[in-house]
């Protein structure tokens, strides 16, 4: 895979979790008292990781063509425990 449809790839997977944080979000609006104060620290967290996960893909924008598949790695990683942090905030 070229690291240009891997990048394409990326931004629509990272599309899709942008959703699943906004469903969290809502979900944490009707929630009771004592969830919504978790949800929201968990929320909080996921977001920011999906950030570094934004600034990991500019990164990758600037990689040799023969260089980032460190990165790739490492951005799979961060891409997996963040869809796993959602599943376990709001179901898979």
């Amino acid at each position: 895979m070229s690291k240009e449809v891997y990048r394409e790839e990326l931004e629509r997977r990272l599309g899709a979790l942008d959703a699943r944080l906004d469903e969290a979000e809502e979900m944490l609006v009707r929630g009771r008292a004592l969830t919504k104060v978790e949800a929201a620290g968990e929320i909080a967290i996921l977001k920011d990781r999906r950030r570094a996960l934004a600034a990991k893909l500019a990164r990758l924008e600037r990689e040799p063509e023969g260089t980032w598949e460190g990165l790739k790695t490492e951005i799979e990683e961060d891409y997996d425990a963040v869809v796993e942090g959602l599943e376990r905030l709001i179901g898979g």
